[in-house]
């Protein structure tokens, strides 16, 4: 079970109305957060999108260094996920998204390995987990940049 993220303060309510594709979580009603922000622009909410910009800043976000580094989204309401998506930035720094855990409710769902610069990939569940919050957390204790974010699944 991951700890408490800390703060809550810095989590900003989705504000759009961007359609999403059968099967993924609508990003009304999320909520993102991050432990710390990089600079003005590197805001946790950017990442939540289809319209995907993965050179900086683009959609997106950035943390600063830490040992307790992590990216997190309050879903709408309690949610089955079977996977979440994830895009990393494309123009340098992709192995800020090296061996991040991905957890879903607290309980472990993937992990990222050594995903590429400017890759997209969807990390599947081993099983469908419940919960309200899906969280990234880095296992380097270094910056996490995230540009883009999908959660795949159904309301619980």
């Amino acid at each position: 079970v991951t700890p408490a993220p800390t703060p809550p303060s810095s989590c900003t309510s989705y504000s759009g109305n961007e359609a999403v594709a059968a099967g993924q979580l609508p990003y009304v009603g999320m909520k993102a957060c991050q432990t710390s922000t990089y600079g003005s622009i590197s805001y946790a909410v950017r990442a939540l999108t289809n319209s995907v910009s993965n050179r900086w800043p683009g959609t997106c976000t950035h943390t600063s260094t830490g040992s307790d580094t992590a990216w997190w989204v309050e879903l709408a309401e309690a949610s089955v996920v079977d996977s979440v998506q994830i895009t990393n930035r494309a123009d340098c720094c992709g192995d800020r998204l090296h061996n991040v855990d991905i957890y879903v409710g607290g309980q472990k769902c993937a992990n990222t390995g050594s995903i590429g610069q400017g890759a997209t990939i969807k990390f599947n569940c081993a099983a469908p987990l419940t919960g309200k919050e899906v969280m990234l957390r880095s296992n380097s204790g270094t910056y996490l940049t995230v540009c883009g974010f999908q959660v795949y699944g159904r309301a619980a």
